[in-house]
């Protein structure tokens, strides 16, 4: 990770008061805390920061890719999130000042800004406005979780990737992710993966190009992600319920 020269106070404050993290802020405040970030740039594969890291300052993507997972003894990774251009993240040790919960690697060359915790503290203690945007951030952050849970516990394979694409791509078009990285993200080898990759790609709904995926038929595979039909049961409690 290297400083790189700070975007213009324009393109700071507008990166910061439109994510609701900072929108609370009061303008003076807002800008206040725009002079104290400093900008980063950091190489696909690099590490911002490991599980167990003292965490004392939060990121602002600017452009680039970020994983955030976290690695098994095994070898395996399980990745809760990838942020894209306009996202934070590193706020939970922001706000606690405890340990990283997560590794943080780049996927591609970015840009971030960085928000130290003495900076930002200061501005918010006596602010319940953006507290409470604080508050509802998190618990944003922890529903979505929760709902990647779900998905590997009662989802199939097709449609745990497709929804997967579309949250990488929404609007459909190019996903920069690898096909093992992609399978870390829902669940699965990168073997499986590939093997569903592939049918849909002879289907016509999507391209493998290297490094990436692009998307063609988008409407079929929102169909294949929020069409499904009733959720499987996990395994656990299939097992159970035949004791």
């Amino acid at each position: 990770m290297r400083d790189a020269k700070k975007p213009s106070l324009e393109t700071r404050l507008r990166l910061l008061n439109t994510h609701p993290f900072f929108a609370a802020l009061e303008p003076a405040d807002l800008e206040r805390l725009s002079s104290y970030v400093r900008s980063v740039q950091v190489d696909r594969g690099e590490i911002l920061f490991r599980k167990g890291d003292p965490g004392q300052s939060l990121f602002i993507v600017v452009e680039g890719l970020i994983k955030i997972g976290v690695p098994a003894a095994d070898g395996r990774e399980l990745v809760f999130n990838l942020m894209r251009a306009g996202e934070v993240f590193g706020e939970i040790a922001l706000i606690d000042g405890a340990p990283r919960s997560a590794d943080a690697v780049a996927m591609a060359p970015s840009e971030l800004l960085v928000v130290e915790r003495r900076d930002f503290l200061p501005l918010v203690e006596d602010r319940p406005g953006a507290a409470m945007r604080i508050i509802s951030l998190l618990c944003r952050r922890l529903r979505t979780t929760s709902e990647q849970v779900e998905d590997v516990a009662f989802l199939d394979v097709s449609s745990r990737l497709a929804k997967a694409l579309l949250r990488l791509s929404p609007t459909g078009g190019y996903v920069a992710i690898t096909q093992r990285e992609l399978g870390q993200l829902i669940g699965l080898s990168r073997e499986s993966t590939n093997k569903q990759l592939q049918v849909w790609q002879r289907q016509k709904l999507l391209r493998l190009v290297k490094g990436g995926v692009h998307l063609i038929d988008l409407g079929t595979i929102e169909q294949l992600a929020f069409s499904a039909e009733r959720p499987r049961q996990p395994r656990a409690e299939v097992a159970s319920r035949a004791h």
